[in-house]
């Protein structure tokens, strides 16, 4: 499938649409953090993060997002 990824306005399809668009991209993030907020292994880099994670899943949704080829 990755070989359907083409320049931008271009007839294929981006990473962001082969990943399932907006509703993929937030899962991902959504997963990522909550993984991050209960799993112990991952205490080391959730210490990094503030204690609200509101602000940086938004962050990552918009940097991934744009990152992928989507809006």
């Amino acid at each position: 499938m990755l070989n359907k990824i083409e320049e931008v306005g271009s007839n294929k399809f981006t990473f962001y649409e082969l990943l399932g668009g907006i509703e993929r991209v937030r899962d991902l993030v959504e997963t990522f953090y909550d993984i991050m907020d209960s799993d112990p292994r991952a205490a080391p880099i959730r210490a990094l993060h503030q204690p609200d994670l509101t602000e940086a899943r938004e962050k990552l949704f918009m940097f991934l997002t744009g990152w992928t080829g989507g809006p």
